[in-house]
């Protein structure tokens, strides 16, 4: 489906579970019912917090869904693929998102498109006495406490209360965006993962969308298996592209909320971008170095001011 690449990391973790919680229960399909589940045990997320203060826990759920569900009687762990009511689910959430204005889809919003699907797991919310409603009213406590709470990252100084703090990070291997998403979250920042096509390909007011409210953009200089041209025959229009991007991110966010992580065999390529001035550009060594450099160009760029 459409939008996958700004599933947080936590989201992307719940459809793990909700795919193992298949396999559990002996289904073919991903359901709704293991949505359900994968939310709950996702115990980090908005989502399962919503679902235990209204008085849910991951064993009752599971004790009515087992009344109301049979196994596959032609179940094979090699054929679990999603069911149609929990793509349906996955589309709403994609549309809930949109509709708060927020430019990652995370848990809470994989709740709120749960909830708008008449389905299994809705009948096992129903008999354990919690409705539609009262989710979406819990959603939105729970946001907005969140929203309203100081937060404080590792650095010891806290981001400004009441706002989303997010950084894009573009290009490089999915492990290594993964791991970087990882850290920056660790930082108290929400990643926002955009998938390996260019500025160009993406257009220019899909861009917009996700910048209008960023702090930061990564941009990971990389070799990528996945593509066919090895680095030493990487194509002048990759080039272009991320000169546009670079270009693009320093005129909407300003210089040093841009940050280029390159492998060492890219220095000829962040040579060809010198005229970016200003722009910061970090190695990415396996030592982790750049973990440190990336932490203080967050504090440079001024991410801490008190509430």
């Amino acid at each position: 489906m459409s939008g996958m690449e700004r599933f947080t990391q936590r989201a992307r973790r719940v459809l793990s579970l909700a795919h193992q919680e298949a396999e559990r229960t002996r289904k073919n399909s991903i359901n709704t019912e293991h949505l359900l589940v994968g939310l709950m045990l996702e115990e980090g997320g908005v989502a399962g917090r919503v679902l235990r203060e209204l008085g849910l826990t991951v064993e009752r759920v599971r004790e009515v869904v087992e009344r109301v569900t049979t196994p596959s009687e032609d179940f094979d762990p090699n054929r679990v693929e999603l069911g149609l009511e929990t793509q349906q689910a996955l589309e709403f959430a994609v549309e809930e998102a949109r509709r708060l204005g927020h430019h990652y889809i995370g848990t809470e919003h994989i709740l709120l498109g749960l909830v708008r699907v008449d389905s299994t797991a809705m009948e096992a919310l129903r008999r354990l006495g919690v409705n539609a409603e009262q989710i979406r009213r819990q959603t939105r406590h729970v946001l907005n406490e969140v929203a309203a709470a100081p937060r404080n990252n590792s650095l010891g100084t806290s981001l400004r209360p009441g706002r989303i703090h997010e950084a894009l990070i573009l290009h490089g291997q999915e492990d290594q965006r993964k791991i970087i998403a990882a850290f920056i979250q660790s930082l108290w920042l929400t990643p926002v993962l955009i998938d390996n096509h260019s500025a160009i390909d993406l257009g220019l007011d899909l861009l917009d969308g996700f910048s209008n409210d960023a702090d930061l953009a990564i941009l990971v200089l990389s070799n990528d298996p996945q593509i066919e041209e090895t680095k030493s025959k990487m194509s002048e229009r990759q080039d272009q592209n991320i000169a546009y991007e670079l270009g693009y991110f320093r005129g909407k966010l300003g210089r040093k909320r841009v940050c280029v992580l390159y492998q060492d065999d890219f220095h000829e390529e962040v040579k060809s971008f010198s005229p970016f001035t200003g722009v910061v550009f970090i190695p990415f060594d396996t030592a982790g170095t750049w973990m440190t450099l990336l932490t203080k160009t967050i504090q440079d760029i001024g991410l801490r001011s008190s509430p």
